[in-house]
Parts: C-alpha cells; sequence; structure tokens
C-alpha cells in the first residue's frame, strides 16, 4: 500500500455563529500583505500613495469579476440559482480572468486619472505573486485544485481518493518564489542603477507567470471537472500566450528605444 499523507479538507471553521470560510479568508489575507508591502514600496519610491490605493482596490475588484465571471462561464451549468455567482468566498476563481479583469480595471482607472500605467505595473507586479501564493493555499486548506495520483512519500490524501500531489502547495511556493525573483531583479536595477524601458519588470513577471502556470498544468487533475472542454490544454495554450505576449512586449519596448532607459 502507498503511503500518504492524510488530510481532510478544512472549509469553514465555526466560531461561534461565525462562519469563516479558509478560502475566502486566505484569499484576503493575501490582499492584505500584498497592499501592505506595495504600500511600502510605493512611499519609499516617492510616488503617489493616494493614486495607489484607488488603484489597488479597482485592481482587486477588477479581479475578483474577472476570476469568477470565467469560472462561470467554464461551468454555467452549475449555476441554476444566479445568487450563487456572487458567492466569491466559497471559492470557484479562474486565475487568468483575474488577471484579465485586475489588468483592464487598472488600465481604465490609469488611464482616467492620467497616471504612467507601464511605471505602477512595474512597481506592483512582485506584489501580485505575493499575494497570489496566499490563495493557493487557500486552494488546499479546502480542498481545490487537486493534483494528479501520486505515489511520492509527500502526496496527500483525502478519505475515499487516491493519494495526489499537493499541488497547491506547489503553486503557493512557486507564486513565493516568483516574488523573491521579480522583487529581487526589482532591486538589483534599482541599486545598480541600471536603465530599462518601462514595463520590462511586469513584462518580465508576466513571462515567468506563463511558464510556471504551464508547468503547473502537469500535475492539476480536474477528476470531477465539467468544463465544455479539455482545460489542461486551454490553460497551457493560455500560458503559452502569455509568454509570447510578454516576449514581444519586451522586444517592442527595447526596438523603440536605441538606449534602454530604467524609468523612462
Amino acid at each position: 500500500m502507498i503511503a500518504a499523507i492524510p488530510f481532510e479538507p478544512i472549509r469553514q471553521i465555526m466560531l461561534g455563529p461565525l462562519t469563516v470560510r479558509t478560502f475566502g479568508t486566505l484569499v484576503a489575507i493575501g490582499f492584505a500583505v500584498a497592499y501592505v508591502a506595495a504600500r511600502r514600496d510605493i512611499r519609499r519610491q516617492k510616488l503617489d500613495v493616494a493614486a495607489f490605493e484607488s488603484l489597488f482596490l479597482w485592481m482587486v475588484l477588477g479581479g475578483l469579476v474577472g476570476a469568477r465571471l470565467l469560472y462561470v462561464a467554464l461551468n454555467f451549468d452549475l449555476y441554476s440559482n444566479p445568487i450563487d455567482i456572487l458567492k466569491v468566498w466559497e471559492g470557484g476563481l479562474v486565475s487568468y480572468g483575474g488577471l484579465l479583469g485586475g489588468a483592464t480595471a487598472a488600465w481604465l482607472y490609469i488611464r482616467r486619472k492620467r497616471l504612467a500605467f507601464w511605471l505602477y505595473a512595474d512597481r506592483l507586479a512582485p506584489f501580485i505573486f505575493l499575494g497570489w501564493s496566499f490563495g493557493r493555499l487557500g486552494d488546499f486548506l479546502s480542498g481545490q485544485l487537486v493534483g494528479v495520483p501520486s505515489d511520492l512519500p509527500w502526496a496527500v490524501q483525502t478519505a475515499g481518493d487516491l493519494p495526489r500531489h499537493p499541488v497547491q502547495i506547489y503553486a503557493a511556493l512557486l507564486l513565493f518564489s516568483l516574488f523573491l525573483i521579480v522583487r529581487g531583479l526589482q532591486r538589483y536595477l534599482t541599486r545598480r542603477q541600471l536603465k530599462l524601458p518601462r514595463g520590462s519588470i511586469a513584462l518580465a513577471a508576466l513571462g515567468f507567470y506563463g511558464i510556471y502556470r504551464f508547468l503547473i498544468e502537469f500535475l492539476r487533475d480536474y477528476p470531477n471537472s465539467e468544463y465544455l472542454f479539455e482545460y489542461r490544454t486551454f490553460s497551457q495554450g493560455v500560458s503559452l500566450g502569455l509568454l509570447l505576449l510578454a516576449l514581444a512586449g519586451l522586444w517592442w519596448k527595447y526596438r523603440r528605444q536605441a538606449r534602454p532607459r530604467w524609468g523612462a
């Protein structure tokens, strides 16, 4: 018999009359941590803190709406009661929808306020990974986004199921690693006063995300999936698309500027 770590999802915790959803709580913690860390960086860079606070709120709302709408669109038959669509705290978010929704909301706000889009995108890029990593921990605790069956000693097993890769933990660790990598790159460029075109950090982060998501999909399972098509294939296709978009964006920016300039 294959040894595995027993684990039962903790979808909610009862605190007297209050029901605390683990997924929603971890997502909220992720937003809070990303906000505090990013706000400190914005202040250190002497950028407009008030503008950042409004921008962050728009990004959060846009990300949640986009992530939820895409999940509902892919699983429309599960929502016979329209009210259930609003229950985001119970889970059911698609990362790509959140990425698109958050970026769209940020672009609309920045365009309205006539701010420098790529300047803020560069500063916020690493902290998105930081906040996202907490959401993946929420997936693990609530038993969402399970991994493929595994016979490795650290595989986790829920009663009545096969031992599986703790893919949510992998994802959380990888996202936190991407935060460290992008943040480290950002600090290195600033410390060395290396000048690159605005948007270089944000586009590099987008490319890193595409690579991460393409690889992690090999270990994700969809045993009860009722998606309209093979989601893994779709997800990896989008991942490659994001990588190519990031590379094209970097090429275009460097092509436009004969001399690279950081923060130009």
